[in-house]
């Protein structure tokens, strides 16, 4: 009761249900992760290196959020790594690469598939991340979002060929 249940049968249930939903969510990220691998391994892309730098700014921003969370710097991070960012940075190149041709990927699919996102799912995301982004360009945040919910779209598309 002190958790917020009624009992512990509503607790156990409760707990089933979590368990199932995770054990769901992760299949789903496989095969998505797997199909996502394969159009990557067959596609032949060419594009500019900036895009390349673009997702290591990315990966790089990401990593500087999660460390802020958690109370950490970025220049913590690099010394107990033992590597300098350029390091840091050389290793990610392969994962910056995929990320750059999955992102192609995905827009061409949607592009030729004419798949976007839904404006009723935007306009509910948009204002729930407005919420919690106060701060952030609503012009940002709209164009990160539609982005999201585009490749989403792509991906259930991908789900059903």
């Amino acid at each position: 009761q002190s958790l917020g249940y009624e009992n512990t049968a509503t607790f156990s249930a409760m707990l089933r249900t979590n368990i199932k939903t995770e054990k769901e969510r992760h299949a789903k990220e496989k095969k998505r992760a797997a199909i996502l691998d394969e159009l990557v391994k067959g596609a032949t892309i060419s594009y500019p290196t900036l895009l390349r730098e673009y997702e290591l700014d990315d990966m790089e921003a990401r990593i500087k959020d999660d460390l802020m969370r958690i109370g950490r710097t970025f220049d913590e991070y690099i010394a107990e790594v033992k590597k300098t960012r350029e390091e840091l940075r050389s290793d990610w190149k392969d994962a910056a690469d995929k990320r750059a041709r999955t992102r192609l990927i995905l827009s061409e699919i949607a592009r030729t598939e004419k798949l976007d996102a839904d404006p009723a799912e935007l306009a509910h995301e948009l204002e729930h991340a407005k919420k919690q982004y106060s701060s952030a360009d609503p012009g940002v945040l709209r164009t990160n979002i539609a982005h999201a919910l585009r490749n989403e779209a792509v991906l259930k598309f991908l789900e059903t060929v």
